[in-house]
């Protein structure tokens, strides 16, 4: 009887640390996933920010030069960023 209790003692220490183990595993993630939206977040914001100041946003092509966008797709890559904005903040 006493090494029944015993084993029965032992298996729930083992179930609650395992428990408690998977919980702090959950936590862990959860934070990691929360640091990582709000890097993503950050990183959207200053993105919008610098295609809302500058005067004209480019691309580098395979020769190394400069690609000018026009009207539209400036325009697009704007919404792209307040898109992402959006997505990883939650708002604009």
């Amino acid at each position: 009887m006493p090494g029944e209790r015993a084993q029965k003692r032992e298996r729930l220490l083992q179930v609650l640390e395992e428990q408690r183990q998977e919980k702090q595993e959950e936590v862990e993630a959860k934070k990691k996933l929360k640091q990582e939206r709000e890097r993503n977040c950050n990183l959207a914001k200053d993105q919008l920010r610098n295609y809302e100041q500058a005067g004209y946003i480019y691309e580098i092509d395979n020769k190394g030069n400069r690609v000018i966008y026009d009207e539209e797709k400036q325009a697009a890559a704007v919404q792209t960023a307040r898109d992402a904005v959006k997505q990883w903040c939650g708002k604009v």
